[in-house]
């Protein structure tokens, strides 16, 4: 007799595809067999409600799995969404127009995002700088510059605008949320018993999955995704999923 501490590495497969990918740190993973019972019970005098008969008629098998590392194709499961690619060439921007509307102390985008050394100017030759934090602020992740109310810029005018933008196209993607609502996934789960030092193999060969939290943007604790789904069956399978085992031998780590 012993008892069950498993470690263990997650890799998730997207159905249609070929390479497995770590998931990172699995806080839970729980597949969970489930039956509807059935029950005949007495109606007779003296015997009423006593079961006479009693049958499990098997439900669906589900899979719960929690992780907390943010990377992208983990907060795509939560989001539902499909990972694509944000398309930005390199730009080195010169006295852009830029349309001041009616507002004030309002973010007005430039059209790239991650933008450096940004000048803004009063006039289209270039002549007067205006300052920053005095007559506008800039927010460079997005692309944004803010005219400040009582500075150099007038409502309903244009300013002048010289910055630097990086190339986006391979370190910046974007999630298409809600546009993959099912969700497909093959998972292993490779893990160790550290009591026994057994190893073992928990093999899901598909899963569709649902997110069972949202996403707390200003969480004061680490983020997680839990998200949990019925396991399917495969007509090539014996089973929805399997665990193989085998005792201790030496294999790394």
């Amino acid at each position: 007799m012993s008892g069950l501490i498993l470690e263990g590495t997650v890799f998730g497969q997207a159905v249609g595809q070929d390479a497995w990918c770590e998931m990172g740190n699995v806080t839970e993973f729980t597949p969970k067999e489930n039956a509807e019972q059935k029950v005949r019970k007495s109606m007779q005098k003296n015997s009423y409600g006593d079961a006479l008969d009693t049958v499990n008629i098997r439900s669906p098998s589900t899979l719960t799995f929690t992780l907390d590392d943010w990377r992208p194709e983990n907060m795509a499961l939560l989001l539902l969404a499909n990972v694509d690619a944000h398309t930005q060439a390199a730009a080195a921007i010169s006295l852009q127009e830029l349309v001041i509307g009616t507002l004030l102390d309002c973010w007005y985008e430039v059209g790239h995002k991650m933008i450096t050394g940004v000048q803004v100017f009063s006039d289209a030759g270039g002549a007067t700088e205006l300052v920053l934090d005095t007559d506008f602020k800039v927010e460079p992740t997005t692309g944004m510059i803010l005219p400040i109310a009582g500075g150099a810029i007038s409502a309903s005018s244009s300013v002048y605008v010289t910055y630097a933008a990086p190339d986006l196209t391979t370190d910046w993607i974007q999630l298409l949320a809600g546009t993959n609502a099912n969700k497909k996934l093959a998972l292993k789960v490779c893990a160790r018993n550290l009591v026994t030092q057994e190893f073992g193999v928990l093999i899901v060969p598909q899963v569709v999955i649902n997110p069972a939290n949202g996403l707390n943007v200003f969480s004061e604790d680490y983020n997680s995704v839990q998200v949990s789904g019925n396991i399917i069956r495969l007509p090539t399978e014996a089973a929805g999923y399997r665990w193989e085992t085998a005792k201790a031998f030496s294999v790394a780590a």
